[in-house]
């Protein structure tokens, strides 16, 4: 932007004789903000893992579904490890707000070893506070979905949340994780699980991690036109981009945590606690 003589100590002559002409390259870079150090983390690709088969029968027990032929409670009992396994990631990703494991390749395991968590780039992408009981149904198949229906589960329609009445929450868990649960959910202001998730992470590269994310706010104006044939009014969406505080996002896990042991004392109410620990 600036013309030659407001080059520091020369004139337009002179800066025309003794400089060579500066092409357009030049000026871009002459123009460039200065460089910016951004952290990362670089993560090799891990070798021997095996996809887990999310079979029905899994499904039938946790769920307490074990009248149907293929999931005797004899059976289901032999499987108690993995299905504790399988239980412990699901109330994970119930905690932190992550759907994506509905799809079964989302399921991974370690060759002779245990279940991977991994890969929660969809946590909390409903925001800090919304709360989905139905990440504990766990994978589409499970749910009867037709692959039709599999393609679509991420669109938050009524029409997708009417499709779940196929969903079965799980109501078996490790006695060992409920108990660690409950110790959370009476531990004293500043040793909640919220409070606990805030002090690991204050020292983040990126901290504050969760106010860099950016939400869609999506309100309805007013009715103010009408322009079907059927005369129906047509709402106004207004869509603003926000960034919310870190504090939300702590207080939801503490949210989140009581909800889930609503569910398991329900569970327990309904079935005993002989039948939901395992």
């Amino acid at each position: 932007g600036a013309g030659d003589d407001d080059l520091p100590g020369s004139s337009a002559a002179a800066a025309s004789h003794s400089s060579p002409a500066r092409t357009a390259p030049d000026l871009e870079a002459a123009a460039a903000p200065a460089p910016v150090s951004v952290a990362v983390s670089m993560h090799a690709w891990v070798d021997g893992l095996d996809a887990l088969e999310m079979r029905q029968e899994w499904m039938l027990c946790l769920s307490g579904d074990v009248t149907h032929r293929s999931a005797s409670e004899a059976e289901c009992r032999r499987h108690a490890s993995l299905l504790g396994e399988l239980s412990d990631v699901l109330l994970f990703d119930t905690l932190i707000g992550d759907d994506d494991r509905k799809n079964a390749k989302n399921w991974l395991r370690l060759r002779n070893g245990p279940l991977l968590s991994f890969d929660s780039g969809l946590a909390w992408r409903h925001g800090p506070l919304h709360v989905d009981l139905d990440i504990l149904c766990g994978v589409n198949r499970w749910r009867g979905w037709s692959p039709e229906e599999w393609a679509h589960w991420w669109e938050d329609t009524m029409e997708t949340r009417a499709r779940l009445r196929g969903c079965k929450r799980i109501c078996r868990f490790r006695r060992e994780t409920v108990a660690r649960l409950r110790e959370l959910a009476s531990a004293p202001a500043g040793h909640t699980l919220g409070a606990k998730v805030g002090e690991a992470i204050s020292a983040d590269l990126i901290h504050p991690v969760f106010e860099r994310a950016l939400y869609s706010c999506e309100t309805a104006a007013s009715a103010a036109r009408i322009s079907s044939p059927a005369e129906e009014p047509i709402r106004e969406r207004v869509t603003d981009s926000v960034r919310l505080a870190q504090q939300l996002f702590l207080d939801g896990l503490d949210l989140r945590l009581r909800r889930i042991l609503q569910h398991i004392d329900q569970c327990v109410h309904i079935r005993g606690a002989d039948f939901v620990y395992l």
